[in-house]
């Protein structure tokens, strides 16, 4: 789920930082650069890890900051296809269910890739997966608001986010969404399951 991805950049250190360790300075300026930012095809950062190497320090004419080469790991959220994950539900629509990470929100189930049979019950706003058994018969299993759920990651999907005069207006999409699927044996609820 989390990995560590090696960065290259230059990091521009405020002036009010020149007194701190280099390190720490960096750590703190990177960590407020890049932590909860998508990298396109990297992922999601986290926090830095540490720094690798950094190269000569400049101070640009006009500029009080001074720019370093920095070469840093970065702890990254992407979890790899097939991994099997625990979230809890978020909210739910006739498309499917959306599940919250707590630090990452952007992963949904379709319809197509819940339990089967599952329908969506209009009444309850709400799915529910009916589960036949030989002794007891159906039962109606319903998924519920904050329940933890257990899902595969099936897809990933990345988008451009980079700023764009036109796009200003727009409604912004997620840069970074996964699909899940619950349909395979042990998948769903957690409380399904012993």
């Amino acid at each position: 789920m989390f990995v560590l991805r090696k960065i290259k950049d230059i990091v521009k250190v405020p002036p009010w930082m020149f007194n701190m360790d280099i390190q720490e300075a960096l750590t703190q300026v990177i960590n407020k650069m890049m932590a909860n930012k998508v990298i396109l095809n990297v992922g999601l950062c986290i926090r830095v890890h540490d720094i690798l190497e950094t190269g000569d320090a400049n101070i640009l004419p006009g500029d009080s900051y001074i720019h370093v080469e920095t070469i840093f790991t970065m702890i990254v959220f992407r979890p790899y296809i097939g991994e099997l994950i625990i979230g809890k539900i978020k909210s739910y629509s006739k498309k499917g269910i959306y599940i919250t990470l707590n630090f990452f929100d952007d992963i949904f189930v379709p319809a197509e890739y819940l339990p089967e049979p599952s329908l969506y019950d209009e009444e309850k706003q709400m799915w529910k997966w009916l589960y036949k058994d030989d002794y007891n018969g159906e039962h109606e299993m319903y998924m519920s608001h904050d329940d933890p759920i257990r899902f595969v990651v099936f897809n990933e999907n990345f988008k451009d986010c980079s700023p764009d005069e036109k796009d200003l207006e727009e409604t912004q999409e997620s840069c970074y969404s996964i699909t899940g699927k619950m349909n395979e044996q042990g998948l769903g609820l957690t409380n399904w399951w012993p």
